[in-house]
């Protein structure tokens, strides 16, 4: 059996047993959807990166939890929403420090947890604190990235202005 057909076959087997695992769960998505072949993880993969990063989703922000409720969604979403700008602090790392290793190094390292985990966790709340440690390394990313704003949008506008004569 080729490398790629095992790889594909214990996945789908994961995520088999996490929809087998939680099937009431409120916050389950994609639960329809086997992944068996290699194929079924190309096809898939677009959602995977979806679920892996963005996920609690905006529609479920505003609806009651299960578990935690409307407050804990809500408080879900707020929190995935600030992620959501760190994200594009992140990309903003990626566009200005493409040369650099360790920027590389941290970005796939989450882009591959995420992933794995987009394509194996369909429970959104388990997924939401599984994801964590991936999401530490986004952040660094983007922390870097708000740096690099600061430095582009902020500092040359206070070169120009002391040149002028005005310092804000």
């Amino acid at each position: 059996m080729a490398p790629w057909t095992k790889v594909s076959r214990r996945v789908g087997i994961l995520r088999h047993r996490f929809i087998a695992s939680y099937p009431l769960a409120g916050s389950n998505v994609d639960t329809n959807v086997e992944l068996q072949e290699t194929g079924d993880l190309i096809r898939y993969l677009p959602r995977a990166l979806e679920i892996g990063f963005l996920s609690p989703f905006p529609r479920m922000w505003f609806t009651k939890g299960e578990q935690v409720g409307a407050i804990g969604r809500l408080v879900a979403g707020m929190e995935m929403l600030v992620m959501y700008f760190v994200l594009a602090l992140a990309g903003l790392t990626l566009v200005y420090q493409w040369k650099s290793l360790s920027v590389w190094l941290l970005c796939s390292t989450s882009v591959v947890g995420c992933v794995a985990l987009g394509y194996v966790v369909v429970n959104i709340s388990c997924l939401y604190r599984m994801r964590y440690a991936f999401f530490i390394l986004v952040i660094i990313l983007g922390i870097r990235g708000l740096r690099i704003a600061h430095e582009k949008l902020i500092e040359p506008r206070v070169y120009l202005d002391k040149k002028q004569g005005a310092v804000t």
